[in-house]
């Protein structure tokens, strides 16, 4: 769907999400970590209602409980102790790090869903493959590999049930020999579909010259905007994080969680940040209702 703020030129759409993840490796605040995959997930909910992901949103929360819950297992610093486990202390602040943690993996594991949704593998090519066409065109088949995978994994279950082969019944034994049979053939068919790929790419000439395109992504005024509203509304962030506004001492002992008024400036300059996908996408359906 090139609509919303995929129908944005693909640089800006790149530079956002390049952000949005630097932030959510660097900021260490609940509020503003958060604040990210709130309005991440509302963008996708917006832009093609959440399809993206119904069908992993469970694997990727349960990711998150699983850093939540090993981080204060393995992290023992901190001065409040919650309990002991053996001879092992749970601390306070081993948990709230192990939240923002959770918070942070998160957000990329969905700002990575949604570059997917907003730079499809033209667009993708577009900006890389005139620079690194070698190393685009692979980065370009690996964001693709996992759902081919998946899909060809479900073709070949529903065949070899047919013979026999079927990881759902039988012992364990029997389980484990239809698997691998079947991770045989899912691999050798993408062995050979990857060989055959590889010839077409070099039968056509693909990295001898530099790519053309028959898409031309021009940047328009509405571009520009964009550009110029993430680089300022980044630079204030990046400032408040320089002051010390987006970080939160957790070790040796948790400082106490507010926010002035220059932090709430900060702040709101974040989440205004955050908020340009979902202004970008909700402008355009508010257009498409009202001359509908």
């Amino acid at each position: 769907m090139n609509a919303g703020f995929s129908s944005v030129h693909p640089g800006v759409c790149f530079t956002y999400y390049t952000v949005i993840m630097a932030f959510a490796m660097i900021l260490y605040h609940p509020a503003y970590l958060a604040s990210m995959p709130i309005a991440l997930i509302t963008w996708l909910l917006l832009h093609e209602k959440g399809r993206s992901l119904s069908g992993s949103w469970h694997y990727y929360l349960l990711t998150g409980i699983a850093v939540l819950i090993i981080n204060p297992l393995i992290n023992h610093r901190g001065e409040r102790v919650l309990f002991f486990l053996g001879e092992q202390a749970v601390t306070f602040e081993a948990v709230v790090y192990g939240f923002t943690m959770m918070l942070s993996m998160l957000t990329i594991l969905i700002a990575f869903i949604c570059f997917r949704q907003a730079v499809d593998n033209h667009k993708f090519l577009y900006l890389f493959s005139s620079i690194l066409p070698k190393t685009a065109f692979l980065i370009m088949m690996s964001m693709g590999f996992v759902p081919l995978l998946t899909d060809r994994m479900k073709q070949i279950s529903i065949v070899q049930k047919a013979r026999g082969l079927d990881m759902t019944e039988g012992t364990a034994v029997k389980r484990a020999k239809d698997g691998m049979q079947i991770l045989k053939i899912l691999i050798s068919w993408s062995l050979e579909g990857a060989l055959q790929t590889a010839d077409s790419m070099k039968g056509r000439g693909y990295g001898i010259a530099k790519r053309s395109s028959y898409m031309k992504y021009r940047i328009d005024g509405r571009d520009w905007l964009i550009m110029a509203s993430i680089a300022i509304l980044s630079a204030i962030t990046s400032i408040g994080l320089y002051f010390g506004y987006g970080k939160l001492v957790i070790f040796p002992s948790l400082e106490i969680i507010s926010m002035d008024i220059t932090g709430i400036v900060f702040y709101s300059a974040f989440c205004l940040l955050l908020l340009i996908p979902i202004i970008v996408e909700g402008r355009e359906i508010l257009i498409w209702h009202c001359y509908k």
